[in-house]
């Protein structure tokens, strides 16, 4: 019996030499792809920038993207200092129209940079369409100057990098910012920071029936700049044109606070009803943001504007409670020092004729930062007030 243990066991240990052999070993697995050979050839030696090679354009896959066929081979293009819309944005398809238009199915220069690929293994290179007995396209250029890109620098691929951001800075062949609707607003001719704009002004719509309708002011905020905007707020104030009082005051983060480039927010403020909307108020919209999400707090000094308006109104005319009312504290909270931060809360106090505390009343704000010279509204309301308590109000911080 041991006798045949030992066979079998010789017999494995030759099997795993014969397995295990170098001869072997070097065989490749019948069912792994061999490497893909490299289509660009060696640069010589001392020249800082490779020659140039000519190729097909065979696909474009977005404006910054292209497909060739070079050396018998299909390579993905990346087109260096210029980002075009992804898939997901606005102005993908026409910035890939666009090239399609300049390049594909034609023959086409590759210029190369000092670095010839990226991590995705895609070639990087400046792309031009060769137009006989004219001047060669630029293809990254032409995208910047007809405004379906934008111009995106690395420190490593800086060959044209001055004549691309030359080409930015061009104002001729871009359309002026009023003279198009937001929606179709190239790039190039938006503000380099967000800008937030109505296109769908504010209006008055009321749902239900008679004598019980709800009614909301709606409108639309559009983020038309190229950067996000932050803390995105729509303010809205009804006055009554003759008193000058506050009816309304309130307002709505747009789109969660944050609105990136060609976002869309809807906005929804209640009203009451819509007498408020009628020929005897006034209402002002307005839209605020900043081009930062975390501002940095230190160094903002803050302050109450000058043009602070106190409005008394009677809540009975006639009567035993004639002499009770409603004090009506408006105006702005600036921000005076050298930094954005966020206002702390602002609170109203109401003193009778011996100076003692008698009613605190505390500003109504949202929870946006305040940028160095510039002021967010607040409104007070402090009611069952007396006509000569309410000449007796000092406004205070409080942290």
């Amino acid at each position: 019996m041991i006798r045949y243990l030992h066979r079998i066991l010789l017999f494995g240990l030759l099997a795993m030499a014969v397995l295990c052999s170098p001869a072997l070993a070097q065989e490749k697995s019948p069912f792994k792809s061999p490497p893909k050979p490299e289509t660009l050839p060696p640069k010589p030696e001392g020249q800082k920038y490779r020659d140039p090679m000519s190729a097909r354009c065979v696909f474009v896959t977005d404006g910054d993207t292209i497909k060739i066929r070079i050396e018998g081979q299909v390579e993905n293009v990346r087109l260096i200092g210029v980002n075009a819309p992804e898939r997901k944005d606005e102005g993908w398809k026409a910035a890939r129209d666009f090239v399609s238009e300049l390049c594909f199915d034609k023959e086409v220069r590759i210029e190369f940079d000092k670095v010839e690929r990226d991590r995705y293994k895609r070639i990087l290179a400046y792309v031009f369409v060769p137009v006989a007995g004219g001047e060669d396209i630029f293809v990254n250029g032409e995208l910047l100057r007809k405004g379906h890109a934008e111009y995106y620098g690395y420190k490593a691929t800086n060959r044209y990098s001055e004549h691309l951001k030359a080409i930015e800075c061009e104002d001729e062949a871009v359309p002026l910012l009023a003279a198009v609707p937001a929606s179709v607003v190239p790039l190039k001719a938006r503000p380099v920071g967000p800008e937030c704009v109505f296109i769908e002004e504010p209006m008055l719509h009321c749902e239900g029936g008679w004598g019980m309708s709800s009614c909301s002011v709606i409108a639309v905020v559009k983020n038309i700049g190229r950067s996000p905007a932050h803390y995105v707020y729509v303010f809205a104030v009804t006055r009554g044109k003759k008193s000058g009082y506050i009816e309304l005051f309130d307002w709505q983060a747009v789109g969660g606070g944050t609105l990136l480039p060609d976002d869309e927010g809807f906005v929804k403020l209640p009203r009451p009803g819509s007498g408020l909307m009628g020929e005897g108020y006034e209402n002002e919209f307005r839209i605020i943001w900043t081009d930062y999400a975390y501002p940095v707090g230190t160094g903002s000094v803050f302050e109450v504007s000058d043009d602070v308006s106190m409005i008394y109104q009677l809540d009975i005319e006639d009567g035993p409670f004639a002499q009770f009312g409603m004090l009506d504290i408006s105006g702005s909270v600036v921000n005076r020092g050298s930094a954005a931060g966020f206002s702390p809360t602002l609170k109203a106090r109401v003193e009778d004729e011996n100076g003692r505390t008698i009613k605190e009343a505390y500003a109504r704000q949202p929870a946006a930062p305040i940028e160095p010279g510039k002021g967010l509204p607040f409104l007070i309301h402090i009611p069952d007030i007396r006509k000569a308590d309410s000449e007796r109000v000092s406004l205070d911080f409080v942290r």
